[in-house]
C-alpha cells in the first residue's frame, strides 16, 4: 500500500474528470464547521465529543470513492482538527501543552483510517474495473460465435443444395439437423452419426473423442447390444491416431498405400473410413469411424457429403466448449439474479485474506433445500428465486449470495460480521422461507438446511473456512 500512496495517476486522482468526491468532501467539512459553529460553540472542534463527527466523513468518503479521496479525508480532518485547536501558528510551548492534554493520537488516527479504508475499496474498484475489461473480451468472443455461426449456416445451405430435388429428403435432415442446435455434446454426437445413418447410406458408424492418451467412445449406431460398453482406444499404435496424424479423411485404400501399413492389418475388419472431428484451427479432437456401409454409396461425392456433416459437428461443439468458457467466466446469472458459483471461488479467498490482514471477523454461510430433488422444474425455479429473494431481504447490502455448483444450494458471504450478526440473517431467512414455501407446496414447509462457520484465530486456510461449512450442510467437502 505505501509504495504505492503516490501513484496517483493508477489511484484516487484517476477520477479527477468527475470532482464529485472531493466537492462533497469540501461540502460535509462546510456542513460539520457550520453546525459546530451554530449549536456547539463552546466545543470548537468538537474536541470533546465521542465518537469525533469527522469519522462519519472520512468513513463515508473512504468507504465509497477509494484510496486517494479517502486519504485527503484524512488529511484534512487531521489538518483541520489541528488548525482549530491552534488559531495561530503554534509554539513549542504551545505543542507540548496540547501534547500533555489531547496528544497526537486522535489525527493521526484520521489519516490511517482513511488510508486503509480507502485502500480496501480501491482494490474493489480495481476489480470491478478488471470485470469491465472481461466483458469487453467477453463481447469479443460474442461476435466470433456469431461468425461461426454464419460459417455453420453456410455449411447448411451448401449440404442442402447438394442433395436439392429430394424434397422429403432436404426435410427430413433438416429436423435431423437440429440436433446441433443443442448446448450438449451427447445430443450432437448422436445428431451427427444419425445424419449418417439417415441420409447417406452408412449402416455401421461409432464417434470418439480424444481424452488424454485415448480415444474414448461417444456414440454409436448400428451397434448390437453386446457392443455398446464404454469403449478406449489409445492413442498411439490405432488407426484412429493415424487420422489424426493425417489430419484428413482416410480409406483403407488410402492406409493401404503407406509405407509401414501392415502394422495395422489387425484393425481393418471394423473400418472403412475414418474422419477427423476437428476445431476451427483445423486440429483434431475426434474420429468418426465409418465401419460398414453399401459398397456403391462408399463413393468420392459421399465421403464428401460425410466430411462436411463431420465438419459441421466439429464446430458445433466448438461453440458449446465457447459457450461454457463464456458462461464459466460469467460473474452473474441473469436467471435467478445472483452471483455464480465462478465468482464466488475468486471472492472467497480474497474476502479471507482482507479478514485475516486487517484481523476483521467474516463468516460464510451455506443454505440447502432440502429434497430439492424430488421438485418438478417449474418448482425448482420457483423454491431457488423465492429463496434467493428472502436472502437478499434479510441479508445486508455488503453481504454476497452466491449459486452453489448444485442446485438448490446457495451460499452467503458475510464480511466485518461475526457469528452472532450473521446466524441472525440465517435465522431470519429460514423462518421467512418456511412461510414463503408452504404457498408454493400447499402443504407442509420446504425443510431449509442452513449451515455457518466464522473465521477463528486457529483457521489458516479459506478451505477450511468453506470445508466446514459444506460439512454441516452435508455437502461432499471440495
Amino acid at each position: 500500500m505505501i509504495k504505492n500512496v503516490f501513484n496517483f495517476k493508477k489511484r484516487g486522482l484517476i477520477r479527477s474528470k468527475k470532482a464529485s468526491p472531493y466537492v462533497e468532501l469540501v461540502i460535509a467539512f462546510v456542513l460539520i464547521d457550520l453546525i459546530n459553529f451554530l449549536f456547539f460553540r463552546s466545543n470548537p472542534c468538537f474536541l470533546n465529543l465521542t465518537p469525533h463527527p469527522y469519522w462519519l466523513i472520512i468513513l463515508l468518503i473512504a468507504s465509497r470513492y477509494g484510496f486517494m479521496p479517502g486519504f485527503l479525508s484524512g488529511v484534512i480532518a487531521a489538518f483541520h482538527f489541528l488548525g482549530v485547536q491552534f488559531d495561530h501558528f503554534p509554539t513549542k510551548t504551545d505543542l507540548e501543552y496540547f501534547i500533555e492534554i489531547h496528544g497526537f493520537i486522535l489525527p493521526s488516527a484520521f489519516v490511517f483510517v482513511g488510508m486503509v479504508l480507502g485502500e480496501m475499496r480501491e482494490k474493489q474498484l480495481m476489480e470491478i474495473s478488471g470485470v469491465k475489461e472481461d466483458l469487453s473480451k467477453k463481447n469479443a468472443t460474442v461476435k466470433n460465435l456469431e461468425e461461426q455461426i454464419e460459417a455453420t449456416e453456410k455449411a447448411r445451405r451448401n449440404l442442402e443444395n447438394r442433395i436439392v430435388g429430394e424434397t422429403t429428403t432436404v426435410k427430413t435432415l433438416y429436423e435431423t439437423a437440429k440436433h446441433f442446435e443443442s448446448l450438449k455434446e451427447e445430443e450432437i454426437y448422436t445428431g451427427c452419426l444419425e445424419m449418417l445413418v439417415k441420409h447417406l447410406q452408412v449402416e455401421k458408424v461409432s464417434l470418439y473423442t480424444i481424452e488424454g492418451d485415448h480415444f474414448v467412445l461417444k456414440s454409436a449406431q448400428g451397434w448390437g447390444k453386446e457392443e455398446m460398453v464404454e469403449g478406449k482406444i489409445p492413442l498411439a499404435g490405432s488407426l484412429l491416431g493415424l487420422v489424426v496424424q493425417e489430419q484428413r479423411l482416410l480409406t483403407v485404400k488410402d492406409i493401404l498405400q503407406m509405407s509401414g501399413s501392415g502394422r495395422y492389418s489387425a484393425q481393418y475388419g471394423n473400418t472403412l473410413a475414418l474422419v477427423p472431428i476437428r476445431l476451427e484451427d483445423g486440429k483434431p479432437f475426434g474420429v468418426v469411424n465409418i465401419e460398414k456401409m453399401d459398397f456403391l454409396a462408399l463413393n468420392k461425392t459421399n465421403l464428401q457429403l460425410i466430411e462436411l456433416v463431420v465438419n459441421w459437428a466439429g464446430k458445433a461443439i466448438e461453440q458449446i466448449w465457447n459457450y461454457n468458457a463464456i458462461q464459466k467466466r460469467n460473474i452473474w446469472n441473469d436467471d435467478y439474479q445472483v452471483y455464480t458459483h465462478s465468482f464466488f471461488e475468486h471472492m472467497l479467498p480474497m474476502e479471507f485474506n482482507r479478514a485475516k490482514t486487517f484481523q476483521v471477523p467474516m463468516s460464510l454461510g451455506l443454505l440447502k433445500v432440502d429434497q430439492f430433488g424430488f421438485l418438478n422444474e417449474q418448482s425448482q425455479v420457483l423454491v431457488s428465486k423465492s429463496l434467493l429473494s428472502v436472502i437478499k431481504k434479510c441479508c445486508d447490502q455488503t453481504d454476497y449470495a452466491f449459486q452453489y455448483k448444485f442446485r438448490g444450494v446457495f451460499l452467503v458471504i458475510f464480511p466485518m460480521k461475526t457469528r452472532l450478526a450473521a446466524e441472525k440473517s440465517i435465522t431470519n431467512i429460514k423462518k421467512e422461507f418456511s412461510d414463503i414455501s408452504k404457498n408454493i407446496q400447499n402443504a407442509s414447509p420446504l425443510k431449509l438446511i442452513a449451515s455457518l462457520e466464522d473465521i477463528k484465530q486457529e483457521t489458516q486456510q479459506y478451505n477450511e473456512l468453506l470445508n466446514s461449512v459444506l460439512q454441516q450442510g452435508q455437502i461432499a467437502k471440495v
